[in-house]
């Protein structure tokens, strides 16, 4: 939606005036930040300066822009499928973080279904404010610069500077199967700090460029690549049986990095000038340049010359990057951080927490190598046993996911799966507690959904957070639709954690509030909520003495494979007669119309402990020929009524048997319902209609239906 319709300008002259003076507008978001950027001749830098302001000040979002740019969106997140890299990047950080850092860059599209334009407006007055704003430019001298935006940026409101709540780095892990031929794998350490330690930034910089890899071995040039440690240590391209073992000689490349005496000094100049040479190779574009003062800014609060970074970079020392490098390794050990076990063969990897209670406080002993050392026991995958199975030791796998988050990626690695699709168990690592948390405590309901029991909510919002996700994940995968959340009142910090997934509010009473969250992309079929919902059955019999009946695929299990009436629902300002001859018609695609309302049933304390009432409506046939609709009904046909009767069902139920009798008695015109007559109201000046029976018809005034 960037530089689109503003308050002064319509998209079409906003165009035309920066095709004027040969402009170039861009706009692009990180997880962090967001920058928009305009490129023209120094000459038109007034014009360049109140077009970028209004269009991020004064943006209006009308409605047909915003819904065509989130089909483009739409669009552009179903390619994501080809850049697995992308998706990866994303899903480490979901699975790594708890808070801010786990939000996902790319929206989920049941989140995206639910953006319009009054939502980011909302956005924009809460996020675009005078303290998080920075306008940067290059090419153009400072005090020119100020006097130009001053102006149009000085009744910006002053809101005060609120402390933003931190990301917990909790480790996790993510799996996603694909039908692609490879198998790709991310590894993630957490470095304290991150891109705000200057020092730590810039050796972790320099330890990427050590780590190498990449796509190949000449992407840049004659010989890169060719001192990488990824591409010189690691084998490229194997078959499904070397999987784990790839994984496990990468991470064995990260430990040797953490080891003294494994990197020289040729390797850490090497790298260093590498480092250097990238940096110094953005910065030749103007609109990285100014990006880049612009993000120095909202990072370290100044603007920090190249030459200090090639300083810092300068002073490094192979001291340094082995610190680093450690100092993640023992987070993810020590601190129980995510990392791996692989099992052969295999592309999914469980990612959990070791866990050493008995470790002495400030032991530098690494549990990593133990860990590999074990992948390689062939009892492994026999006895389900390692040489890590002591008592004070367990691995524990976790299904977590991710949030957002300050890049701490070292590793991609591509591997060759072949065409192999076979998928084992997961072996545990450690016998003596071991526990696999794979969804939240739940049970189905009788329509493919799921209802969460609430007494088995976690208590903690990361852990909530965490297991939500893995839940939906799994949930989808099952072929489940629609979720029922009850969180009851003492657990009210997990509300916003289910919202933020998806979940919409459904009803609210004293002690819990329930949320729902429908997971098909078809339109979602929850019944909205209410003190009362309303049902509707339709009896329809044709000329031939036969009636309409259904088998529906989804439905309690007492009632399952029995014939029944079409029933449903009625929408939110439907009419009860309205409502019977829709389903009808939805379920089996015959039309009719009512004549008359046959009886009605009231119950209480059904569905969610609201009450219920049933209308059972006659319908006449106008078409003979049925089509069903697949998502629901199994079949639908049309059954002898002395056959209808005689279902056993009928029998043995006094509801059924009673509504059947109903039915068959106004059929032979020994019985009249209420017909449905449409009149004014004085009292509130609004049309509706007045069920009521036959003999209503022949009073003096009334009209016919």
């Amino acid at each position: 939606m960037a530089f689109k319709t503003t308050k002064n300008r319509s998209h079409l002259r906003l165009v035309r005036e920066i095709e004027a003076i040969g402009g170039s507008v861009a706009a692009s978001g990180s997880r962090e930040q967001m920058g928009y950027t305009y490129d023209a001749l120094k000459t038109y830098m007034p014009e360049m300066v109140e077009v970028l302001i209004d269009s991020v000040r004064n943006a209006v979002f009308l409605d047909w822009e915003v819904n065509k740019q989130l089909k483009k969106v739409k669009a552009e997140i179903g390619e994501l499928s080809s850049n697995p890299q992308g998706l990866l990047l994303e899903a480490i950080h979901s699975a790594a973080y708890s808070g801010a850092l786990a939000n996902p860059l790319i929206a989920p599209e049941s989140v995206i279904n639910r953006l319009d334009g009054t939502i980011l407006e909302e956005f924009v007055a809460d996020n675009y404010t005078a303290p998080r704003m920075v306008l940067a430019a290059s090419g153009v001298e400072h005090e020119e610069l100020v006097s130009i935006a001053e102006p149009l940026l000085s009744d910006l409101p002053k809101v005060p500077h609120l402390e933003e709540p931190k990301s917990v780095y909790i480790g996790g892990e993510y799996r996603c199967r694909s039908d692609s031929s490879k198998t790709h794998v991310a590894l993630a350490f957490e470095v304290p700090g991150g891109w705000h330690k200057e020092k730590e930034a810039m050796a972790l910089t320099v330890l990427q460029m050590l780590m190498g890899g990449g796509g190949s071995f000449s992407a840049g040039g004659p010989g890169k690549g060719m001192h990488s440690r990824l591409f010189f240590d690691v084998t490229l391209d194997q078959g499904p049986e070397f999987v784990s073992k790839a994984v496990e000689l990468a991470v064995r490349e990260m430990l040797a990095v953490a080891t003294p005496g494994q990197v020289d000094q040729l390797q850490l100049d090497r790298a260093k000038d590498s480092t250097k040479s990238a940096v110094l190779m953005n910065l030749e574009s103007r609109m990285v340049a100014s990006e880049d003062i612009g993000r120095q800014i909202l990072t370290y609060g100044e603007r920090k010359r190249v030459e200090h970074f090639l300083k810092a970079v300068d002073e490094l020392t192979i001291k340094d990057l082995t610190s680093l490098a450690e100092k993640a390794i023992e987070k993810a050990t020590e601190l129980g951080t995510a990392f791996f076990a692989a099992l052969k063969q295999d592309p999914s990897f469980w990612l959990g927490r070791w866990v050493e209670p008995t470790r002495a406080a400030g032991s530098s002993k690494h549990i990593l190598p133990e860990v590999l050392q074990a992948l390689q026991d062939p009892e492994l995958l026999t006895n389900k046993r390692s040489k890590l199975d002591e008592p004070n030791l367990a691995f524990k796998p976790q299904c977590l996911n991710i949030p957002n988050g300050r890049t701490k990626l070292d590793a991609f690695l591509d591997i060759g799966y072949g065409n192999r699709r076979k998928m084992i168990n997961h072996a545990t690592l450690s016998t003596t507690q071991s526990t696999t948390v794979d969804s939240l405590d739940a049970c189905d309901d009788d329509y493919d959904g799921v209802i969460v029991n609430p007494q088995c909510l976690p208590t903690s919002a990361n852990a909530f957070a965490a297991i939500l996700r893995s839940s939906l994940s799994y949930w989808k995968l099952k072929g489940k639709k629609g979720i029922w959340l009850k969180i009851l009142e003492e657990q009210a910090e997990l509300v916003p954690i289910a919202l933020k997934e998806g979940f919409r509010y459904h009803h609210a009473d004293p002690g819990y509030v329930m949320l729902t969250h429908w997971i098909p992309e078809e339109p979602c079929m929850l019944p909205s909520t209410a003190t009362h919902q309303i049902g509707v059955g339709g009896f329809v019999i044709n000329d031939n003495r036969e009636v309409l009946v259904v088998k529906e695929k989804k439905c309690p299990l007492r009632c399952s494979g029995i014939w029944k009436l079409p029933t449903g629902f009625i929408n939110e300002s439907e009419e009860i007669f309205c409502g019977a001859v829709r389903e009808v018609k939805e379920e089996t695609g015959i039309d009719t119309t009512f004549l008359e309302v046959l009886a009605f049933r009231h119950a209480h304390r059904v569905t969610f402990e609201k009450s219920d009432l049933f209308f059972i409506c006659m319908l006449k046939p106008l078409t003979s020929e049925i089509t069903i609709d697949e998502r629901e009904i199994a079949a639908a046909k049309w059954m002898p009524l002395d056959e209808f009767l005689a279902q056993p069902y009928h029998q043995g139920d006094s509801m059924s048997k009673n509504v059947a009798d109903i039915c068959v008695s106004s059929y032979e015109n020994k019985y009249r319902g209420f017909t449905a007559l449409q009149m004014m109201s004085k009292l509130d000046d609004r049309l509706s209609y007045l069920y009521c029976g036959d003999l209503c018809k022949w009073k003096k005034g009334l009209p016919e239906t």
